[in-house]
């Protein structure tokens, strides 16, 4: 799926992407969306690249990477240059 289109494995940055609205309706809009790439024109979806990212929340809020469970807020993802090898055929 397109949800950070012009993510660069190359050049050391995360790309984030935040749906701000939370719900079953409004995650089936995003799921749409995404598809078509049309989430990044909407208000409410922003998209951004860093060397480091922060997420905090006054609750615990389930947080993904890549799609995949990756434990709840409050949490620090950071990119660390040549930190592992991969193989392709």
């Amino acid at each position: 799926l397109p949800i950070t289109p012009d993510a660069n494995p190359h050049n050391g940055r995360l790309n984030v992407c935040v749906f701000h609205k939370p719900g079953s309706r409004q995650l089936l809009r995003y799921w749409q969306d995404v598809r078509r790439t049309a989430h990044l024109d909407r208000d409410d979806v922003t998209v951004c690249d860093a060397s480091r990212v922060q997420i905090e929340s006054a609750e615990p809020v389930a947080v993904q990477m890549d799609g995949d469970p990756a434990g709840t807020t409050n949490c620090v993802f950071e990119v660390q240059p040549a930190a592992i090898e991969v193989f392709a055929p």
